[in-house]
């Protein structure tokens, strides 16, 4: 998850990883109700919110080289 302060200063951290675990099989559908309670407790500001889902493993982990294991997961 990647998110501005407009969810991180509203919404406590237990409460981000209900709504997250509980909507993990569908991210959008979890990304709004986050924006919505950052709404829900006053949101002043934007609310942005970026989830990922990662669906395999990285493919150079064993490669300590940083650039070679940045490569394979362009790939």
């Amino acid at each position: 998850m990647l998110c501005s302060d407009g969810l991180s200063d509203l919404v406590d951290d237990a409460d981000i990883e209900l709504i997250v675990r509980s909507l993990k099989t569908n991210l959008h559908l979890a990304a709004q109700h986050l924006v919505q309670a950052a709404k829900d407790n006053g949101g002043y500001d934007n609310v942005s919110v970026i989830l990922v889902k990662v669906l395999r493993l990285f493919p150079a982990a064993n490669d300590h080289r940083w650039f070679n294991r940045l490569l394979g997961w362009l790939r």
